[in-house]
Parts: C-alpha cells; structure tokens; sequence
C-alpha cells in the first residue's frame, strides 16, 4: 500500500499519472458489495497532513514516513483536515487545480501492519478523498500553495 514520493506529478482523468487508483472503475468499498466495480468518480486524489504523521509517530513510537498511508499529497501546516467537511474545495497551482472534497479518508486494515493501535488512533485524520474538478494534465510538485476552503 505505501506511495513514494515524486518531485512532480501529472493529473490524468481519474487521478495521478501512474497511481493505481487512476483508472475508470475501481472496487467498491462497501462490504456488502466487496468486488464489484464501480465507477471512479469520487475518490482520486487522498490528501494527508504531516502534523498527522508528526503526531502519531510521537505517540505511538512509530517511524511512518510520508507515502505510508497510501496518500498522494502531504500537506503540512493547515491542521490534520480531521475538520474538513464533503463538498470543500481544495485549489492549488494558481486555480488551475480544483478537487473537491468527497468524504473523510477512514482508515483501513492494511494500515495495522504499522502499530497494532494505528487504525484507531488516525480515525479521523487520515485524510481527504477528493474528486478532480479542474486540472487534468496539470503537474503537482511539493512547496505549491494549497489552499482549502468551505
């Protein structure tokens, strides 16, 4: 599950170049409906908060490093986004980039491999899924201004 990080990414239709995620369909993550196929639209680009690495590495004596969420953007000093509500708009490279936020990222099981207490401890803080608005073949880099607002 972790990403890596890249010095630049390029925005495709359904999500980053490359990303696993960036494709038509993907499996729906409801349990009663495990391994069907669903339409794309909702989730392609998760959004992460360093301040929640700093803090649960603190806590919990863990050394996550950026990627190991499985996040695409890390963004730092505009709070863990645990307040963020759906249909928030996030912008970036002078407005050419324009997500919106669909829901609060829940953690998943694969994230207890890390600490047994992990999941439980980032409920809330694991971030945003947001769907593209604006931006396809725009390139993201780290130190871009990024601003949310509701």
């Amino acid at each position: 599950m972790p990403k890596y990080v890249r010095e630049i990414a390029k925005i495709g239709l359904h999500g980053l170049v490359g990303d696993y995620h960036n494709r038509e369909m993907r499996p729906s993550h409801n349990k009663s409906r495990l391994g069907v196929l669903m339409p794309n639209n909702d989730r392609h680009i998760t959004i992460m908060a360093k301040e929640v690495y700093n803090t649960l590495n603190a806590e919990l004596g863990t050394a996550l490093r950026p990627g190991d969420f499985g996040e695409n953007v890390l963004v730092e000093e505009i709070g863990d986004l645990g307040d963020v509500p759906p249909e928030a708009t996030v912008t970036t490279c002078c407005d050419r980039v324009v997500l919106q936020v669909t829901k609060q990222n829940d953690p998943c099981i694969n994230l207890a491999p890390y600490h047994r207490l992990l999941v439980k401890r980032v409920y809330g803080r694991r971030g945003l899924l947001c769907a593209i608005k604006r931006g396809r073949d725009e390139y993201l880099s780290p130190g871009l201004p990024i601003s949310i607002s509701w």
